[in-house]
């Protein structure tokens, strides 16, 4: 209640700027469905939202760009999108018959998980050689799962030295 009485004070005058610092704790799933849609319904009309929160999936939901702080310091801004497509990419391939492990065995492509015909691969370089060598087999199915926000927060954070 507590934390719906504060938000409900912080909404009611209609302000140019919410600063919300994890709006969701506590809250019953049908009230935060509430809130993520007038956190978005405050962006679309022009205001500015800021979400503090450590529940990247929320974030993901709800922003479109992310602040990383690191040791009390801000250390970059990053449109949410960027920060996904700065990321490696996954690529998992069905191959109609063994999977030509060794081919695949290419610089900036690294084999995450081997199960049957099926792999995972980490890609972090240029895709036209891995598509030539599958381009030499037959594949059943490619796809490229979109990474989460957490992940790709994940693998930023390690990169620019995080732990």
């Amino acid at each position: 209640m507590k934390q719906k009485l504060g938000l409900a004070s912080a909404l009611q005058h209609d302000p140019e700027l919410l600063i919300l610092d994890e709006p969701t704790t506590g809250l019953d799933p049908l009230v935060r469905e509430a809130v993520f849609e007038i956190m978005t319904e405050a962006g679309w009309t022009g205001k500015t939202v800021f979400h503090s929160s450590h529940v990247l999936s929320e974030v993901d939901r709800t922003c479109t760009r992310v602040a990383i702080v690191r040791e009390g310091r801000l250390v970059k801004i990053m449109r949410s999108d960027d920060i996904r497509s700065s990321s490696t990419r996954l690529m998992v391939v069905r191959f109609a018959g063994p999977a030509p492990v060794s081919e695949l065995e290419l610089p900036g492509v690294e084999l995450v998980e081997l199960e049957g015909t099926r792999v995972v691969l980490r890609i972090s370089s240029e895709l036209d050689p891995l598509l030539a060598v599958l381009a030499r087999h037959s594949v059943q199915h490619l796809a490229f799962p979109e990474p989460t926000l957490e992940e790709a927060f994940v693998g930023l954070y390690r990169t620019d030295g995080g732990e």
